[in-house]
């Protein structure tokens, strides 16, 4: 490599080229002599005088295409990392800033150094879009993600945007629930409820890392990704803090790029924080609606459910039913066995009423041992027999401490409407509670209508 006079390319370049030109139109006479010219005619001034000229002057006509050639390929690549440049910094600001790839890359029209520079500028520049789109694509994703605190919601927006961003065709969520998978959402997968269990899925949850499944033609899938052949799938977990929250299983028809893990990668923190933030919400939202021994609505709860309900009965004209329930000599058995089998006995009783209720009626702990259950749709016929049934089952069970059976009895009231005139929901409260004070006095164990 030759040594650099000054700190500028091309001024290093005319100094080189006018001293190789000197030294040629000073050396061009002697080589005169070696083919034979007369001495006087060749080691003259003029001669010299014309040979250093003409050396001097092809110098600069080479100087002058290099600079015009070269220096144009130069200046124009200058320009685009220029507006590459400026647009990484705008990036910093403006997030939906993109790079125009198509003014911003550069023509490759020689095989050379000069061409193969270009080639890789073209490259940097690809590389850059992908990774600018990429970020975008991540934010966007966040963001998404983020605005959701209900789960259902988030896993089906998140796994479809997952499908888009990736490019896949089918995929499922499943959200890990006291350490099994449950699917949460699903597209274009026959039967996503068979993968829960599969294998695979279960060895990448405990992996911990992104899984990349090649599916050769040979290979069948049938009766789980039914719409397509798949060709590559993708098994991504999902964890917050070291926890498993979830996986997401892709499929593709063809390759998945040779950098989707480490972009699935980018996406998998921002998602595993918003899942937890979901979760945790519906827990909270289950803490506030639910009984903590039962796992039933509180009462506050279904007071509002029994408003709610009141109001569609005024509004349709139709039937509304509400029983309060009431466990037999509870002090009694909490002061003679303790309140851990009183409350063995609590939890006895909230099944055996479930196992007589039909999906959409409500139960409610409504104090201590009492219990409220409304039937939405119910007429006090229908209210009677439901509450004959429920009776007679909890009549017929029994809980076991220390060998022995022990058996509970309960007494219930009963009001309907429109059986009976009401001017408000609470109108059904003190009619069903009256009744059930009735069933008290006589005798228990019975169903007292309003």
């Amino acid at each position: 490599m030759l040594p650099r006079i000054s700190k500028k390319l091309f001024v290093d370049l005319a100094l080189w080229m006018l001293g190789f030109g000197f030294l040629m139109g000073f050396s061009f006479p002697y080589f005169m002599l070696t083919l034979g010219f007369d001495k006087t005619q060749v080691l003259t001034l003029e001669f010299y005088s014309a040979t250093l000229i003409a050396g001097i002057i092809v110098a600069l006509i080479n100087y002058a295409l290099v600079r015009s050639i070269i220096g144009q390929r130069l200046a124009l690549q200058t320009e685009r990392m220029r507006s590459v440049s400026a647009v990484i910094k705008q990036q910093a600001v403006h997030e939906e800033l993109r790079l125009d790839v198509a003014t911003l890359k550069l023509t490759v029209d020689s095989d050379d150094d000069v061409g193969e520079a270009a080639r890789s500028f073209n490259e940097l520049v690809d590389s850059l879009s992908r990774s600018n789109q990429v970020g975008q694509d991540i934010s966007r994703f966040t963001k998404m993600v983020s605005a959701h605190l209900d789960v259902e919601a988030l896993t089906k927006q998140a796994l479809q945007q997952l499908l888009e961003d990736s490019g896949s065709l089918a995929g499922a969520f499943y959200v890990v629930h006291d350490g099994q998978m449950m699917l949460m959402a699903s597209k274009g997968i026959h039967d996503p409820v068979r993968l829960e269990q599969n294998d695979l899925v279960l060895n990448g949850l405990i992996q911990g890392r992104i899984q990349r499944i090649h599916l050769p033609d040979d290979i069948q899938v049938a009766g789980v990704l039914t719409e397509f052949r798949p060709r590559e799938a993708l098994l991504v977990p999902i964890f917050f803090k070291g926890v498993s929250e979830a996986m997401v299983i892709l499929a593709s028809q063809n390759e998945y790029a040779q950098d989707m893990e480490p972009v699935l990668e980018r996406y998998a923190p921002g998602l595993g924080l918003a899942l937890r933030n979901a979760l945790s919400h519906e827990r909270l939202q289950r803490l506030a609606v639910l009984d903590p021994l039962t796992n039933v609505y509180n009462r506050r709860f279904g007071l509002g459910r029994l408003e709610e309900e009141y109001s569609r009965v005024v509004r349709d004209n139709s039937s509304l039913a509400v029983m309060m329930l009431d466990i037999d000599d509870f002090k009694v058995l909490n002061d003679t066995y303790g309140h851990m089998v009183g409350d063995k006995a609590i939890v006895n009783v909230v099944r055996c009423i479930k196992d007589n209720l039909r999906e959409g009626d409500v139960l409610v702990r409504y104090g201590g041992e009492e219990f409220l259950i409304i039937l939405p749709g119910a007429s006090l016929e229908d209210g009677q027999q439901v509450g004959e049934r429920i009776r007679r089952t909890i009549d017929d069970s029994f809980i076991i401490e220390n060998e022995q059976q022990i058996r509970q009895t309960v007494s219930l009231g009963l009001s309907a409407c429109p059986d009976q005139r009401l001017e408000c929901s609470d109108d059904l409260i003190r009619l069903a509670d009256e009744a059930l004070y009735i069933a008290k006095d006589n005798g228990k164990n019975r169903l007292i209508t309003a």
